[in-house]
Parts: C-alpha cells; sequence; structure tokens
C-alpha cells in the first residue's frame, strides 16, 4: 500500500483545552476508528501523543490526574499489594 504524506493532526485535551499537534497518514487514523489497535496503527506517535487520541487527555493533564509513570515504561508491571483494610 502506498503511504500518503503525513497531514497535521490537533486534538483538544478534555482538561485544559490545550491543543495537542501531531503529523499522522490519514490513512492509519481510518484503520484506528475501524478497529486497529492504535500502537498497531500508528506506531510513529509517541505514546502521550496516542493517550491523548484515546482518552482525549494531554500528558501534563495525564500526569496530574493518575501520576507519573516513575520508571518511565507504562509496560512496566509493579509490585503493589492491595490489601482490604476495612474488612475482619
Amino acid at each position: 500500500m502506498m503511504m500518503t504524506e503525513k497531514t497535521t493532526m490537533w486534538t483538544t485535551c478534555r482538561v485544559c483545552k490545550n491543543q495537542v499537534e501531531m503529523q499522522v497518514h490519514i490513512e492509519d487514523v481510518t484503520a484506528w476508528e475501524n478497529g486497529e489497535k492504535i500502537q498497531n496503527a500508528m506506531p510513529y506517535l509517541t505514546p502521550a501523543e496516542r493517550e491523548v487520541l484515546i482518552s482525549g487527555t494531554c500528558e501534563p493533564c495525564f500526569d496530574r490526574i493518575f501520576g507519573e509513570d516513575p520508571v518511565g515504561d507504562a509496560e512496566t508491571d509493579y509490585d503493589i499489594e492491595f490489601t482490604n483494610e476495612g474488612e475482619n
């Protein structure tokens, strides 16, 4: 398949209303909208760019809401233990 030139795409953060600009192939956006996983459809985008497309939340707002990834690798498994303190 012949790839077209990238085009500029803007999306607005739903939290702070800032616009995020990125370069995408329209065919890749269409593939994602038709069910392809975003990381497969647009592997050239950063995780932060993909997140703003998925959740509508820019990286600074996402970090404020959920906390920064301490390792910088969103796929890292953390050894976190949850307890039910209210149960006897």
